[in-house]
């Protein structure tokens, strides 16, 4: 479904978005073999060479990270996260370029849901 999705219309790249955030960071781990091991390639090469513009950059990051997935979340962190996300919002609009923001993808693709729900609701 992936490389379907890759071989789509940019509409399809949501599917990239779901594999990325619905699996653990295991069961992502494991798709990303088993891509890998039916196409000779690796997703994350796949994307970057297949998606064009602003979403390519997130996209890669949320295909290839590694997520923590505990329960501990920093106040500190999330405070300094909400109040970067709030900056490039009010800076740069909403639809702009946001994503080609390295701060904005970095945490976008790397928290956990439980973070980015605690940085979102602090925003």
């Amino acid at each position: 479904m992936a490389r379907k999705a890759l071989d789509g219309h940019p509409q399809a790249y949501g599917l990239l978005i779901e594999l990325a955030c619905i699996k653990s960071s295991d069961g992502l781990l494991g798709a990303r073999k088993a891509y890998q091991s039916l196409y000779g390639e690796s997703i994350e090469e796949d994307v970057a060479s297949r998606v064009e513009g602003i979403k390519r950059q997130l996209l890669v990051a949320l295909v290839s990270t590694y997520r923590y997935e505990g329960s501990r979340i920093s106040d500190v962190a999330v405070r300094s996260e909400a109040v970067k996300l709030g900056i490039t919002i009010n800076r740069q609009g909403y639809k702009k370029k946001l994503f080609k923001d390295e701060e904005i993808v970095r945490i976008l693709a790397t928290r956990s849901k439980p973070q980015l729900k605690v940085i979102f609701k602090c925003y």
